[in-house]
């Protein structure tokens, strides 16, 4: 009878030690699952920023060559404005 109990303990606990296993490597496996996964959107997110300061470079660097022409743009307009008051002259330059 002693060793019927004593067999009924070692086979209780190895079920509790084989539940616990089991628990445990199903909690690894979700944190390496989600570590995976937030490693691929930090990956992404990087490369988003990436893209979008080089995008903002360019949209810079256009900035920097546009910049002169919308002057010479504005200053004609003004110039048209302030010399041709005449309302036919104004007419006729809008539909050249």
């Amino acid at each position: 009878m002693k060793s019927r109990t004593e067999a009924d303990k070692k086979a209780a606990m190895n079920k509790l030690a084989d539940e616990f296993e089991t628990g445990v490597k199903g909690i690894v496996q979700t944190v390496s699952s989600a570590s995976t996964q937030m490693q691929a959107t930090a990956k992404s997110m990087s490369a988003t920023a990436e893209e979008t300061n080089r995008l903002g470079q360019t949209i810079g660097r256009v900035n920097e060559i546009a910049a002169p022409d919308q002057k010479a743009s504005e200053e004609f307009l003004d110039h048209r404005d302030s010399h041709w008051e005449d309302s036919d002259v104004r007419r006729y330059s809008l539909l050249i």
